[in-house]
């Protein structure tokens, strides 16, 4: 399905979107750890676990719409 983009910042969203959940997870992980000494490996396999958490969300959330009349997505105009 392509997408089509009102301007940039629908363009900055759509490519931005996907990525969003990881980037809140991994903000309240900063936060909640903010201090703590925490080993790259730790890291690593929190960021792993994130990740696929933030995957799953998404997934869910992009399998939540059923059809493309309910998703409000912009048009690009040229």
């Amino acid at each position: 399905m392509a997408v089509n983009a009102k301007g940039q910042w629908d363009e900055k969203y759509l490519r931005e979107q996907p990525f969003m959940a990881f980037g809140s997870f991994m903000n309240a992980f900063g936060r909640i750890n903010q201090g703590k000494e925490i080993s790259l490996e730790a890291l690593i396999i929190a960021g792993d676990a994130l990740f696929k958490k933030a995957e799953d969300y998404t997934i869910k959330t992009f399998n939540s719409i059923h059809s493309e009349d309910k998703m409000d997505l912009p048009k690009k105009k040229f």
